[in-house]
């Protein structure tokens, strides 16, 4: 079936480690949200503690690759609108993207808080303990529970809005913003999606 959809090819690129980073986060998300989903299912008590111990470890490093992916951020403004973009497009693009990122930090952090309140030691993918940031407080946990949850459940959301509108870019205004956060750059010069 051939077609003579021809989307352009972005303005601009971003970076390997932005690209990299962007994609990492998502399977971390993506497997971290598994995981806890998944143990409800579980009989065991060691595999459960071990997708409790997957989730935890994933939601820090989400939190450390996103710290990191601020810190070395390209200078250039990505946001801008392009020709196509209205003024109020964009402005949801750049509440969108802020949101995602003070969520990705957010939520680990109230997750971690959580566990310090439960009582319940934390370790780093079984290498090592992570300290306690709160001491022991059930009510307090209970609290940090919901917060950690329904931010989790905006964040989905939020990064749902995000592929919605890099598909809406790609489809319909086919700006190629889609391909200026796409790997395997070599790929899109030879097939278009």
């Amino acid at each position: 079936m051939s077609t003579n959809f021809s989307p352009s090819m972005p303005r601009y690129r971003h970076n390997g480690a932005t690209i990299t980073l962007h994609w990492l986060t998502l399977i971390a998300i993506l497997t971290a949200v598994g995981a806890v989903l998944v143990q409800d299912y579980i009989d065991s008590d060691e595999i459960t503690h071990a997708l409790v111990t997957l989730h935890r470890s994933l939601g820090l490093l989400v939190m450390v690759m996103v710290a990191f992916r601020i810190f070395v951020r390209e200078p250039i403004n990505h946001s801008a609108p392009t020709p196509k973009m209205q003024a109020l497009q964009n402005l949801v693009a750049k509440l969108v993207h802020a949101g995602i990122y003070l969520l990705l930090i957010a939520i680990p952090l109230v997750g971690w808080a959580m566990s310090s309140a439960s009582g319940k030691p934390m370790s780093f993918f079984w290498m090592f303990q992570i300290p306690a940031i709160l001491s022991r407080d059930r009510d307090l946990a209970d609290t940090l529970h919901d917060w950690h949850e329904w931010s989790a459940w905006g964040l989905l959301a939020m990064v749902g809005m995000h592929a919605v509108a890099a598909l809406w870019h790609h489809y319909f205004l086919r700006d190629g913003v889609l391909y200026s956060m796409l790997p395997l750059k070599r790929w899109l010069r030879s097939n278009s999606i």
